[in-house]
């Protein structure tokens, strides 16, 4: 009898540890895994939170498009938003100089930027958002592929011309006509000099959301415009602290 009841207080002991083991072991886990979440999300370095406070009093120059819809338009959206969390978090300071889409930045220093079709993204860009083209016309007409697409006339930007006609190659007989700036492409569309025109869909969104007069007949998925935060080529320092910031907040806010 006694060597049985020894048996079962061993046995409760055995598993007494084991709970408390898988708990530790557990716990540790948790804990590394916290750890390894707040790594990830960029958790500044002891050394980048020095060089942030000896910075705060140096202005930094950020050349920001300022006519994309929902992403930057008359000083708000999302390029806005990230320098004003990025300045409420580190204290350093921005100096927002905005440009156009269709000009070019007046810096080679930090800069959102629109990379076109076959642009590579170098290590020095971080992507902010992918942009897919559509085709928009005056009236709906059902295209499920593009060799659907028939005797049409497309107006395209002239720096997307080789790219859009290569693509659409599968197509019967369709011709393009190119134009500089967007405005000339919606003019050539309502007079009927096109039957449909090619553009990036959320750099022009404004044109054609909530228009009852224009109709998006097609998706274009494998043509692109890529719009990146490009980092600058003379502050490593700063660079790794503003790569460290954007993958957190683009996991956490965007």
């Amino acid at each position: 009898m006694k060597n049985k009841k020894k048996k079962k207080v061993n046995a409760k002991k055995i598993i007494a540890i084991i709970i408390v083991l898988a708990i530790i072991l557990i716990g540790g886990f948790a804990a590394y895994k916290v750890k390894s979440n707040n790594d990830s999300k960029g958790v500044f370095s002891v050394l980048e939170k020095r060089w942030i406070e000896k910075n705060k009093s140096t202005v930094i120059d950020v050349s920001i498009l300022n006519d994309i819809p929902i992403f930057g338009s008359e000083g708000e959206g999302v390029f806005f938003d990230f320098l004003d969390d990025f300045s409420k978090e580190t204290g350093l300071e921005f100096n927002k100089i905005p440009y156009l889409k269709e000009s070019t930045s007046t810096t080679d220093s930090y800069r959102i930027r629109i990379l076109n079709n076959n642009d590579e993204v170098s290590n020095d860009d971080l992507v902010i958002f992918q942009d897919s083209y559509i085709a928009v016309g005056r009236s709906y007409r059902r295209i499920n592929h593009i060799s659907d697409m028939k005797n049409l006339t497309f107006g395209v930007f002239s720096n997307d011309s080789s790219d859009i006609s290569y693509y659409l190659k599968s197509g019967t007989n369709l011709s393009f006509k190119n134009y500089d700036t967007i405005d000339e492409l919606y003019k050539a569309l309502d007079s009927s000099e096109v039957d449909m025109i090619i553009v990036p869909n959320i750099m022009y969104l404004d044109r054609t959301i909530g228009k009852s007069e224009y109709s998006i007949n097609y998706y274009f998925t494998e043509i692109n415009k890529k719009v990146v935060l490009t980092l600058s080529k003379n502050n490593n320092e700063l660079n790794k602290i503003v790569r460290k910031y954007f993958n957190k907040w683009k996991e956490s806010r965007y």
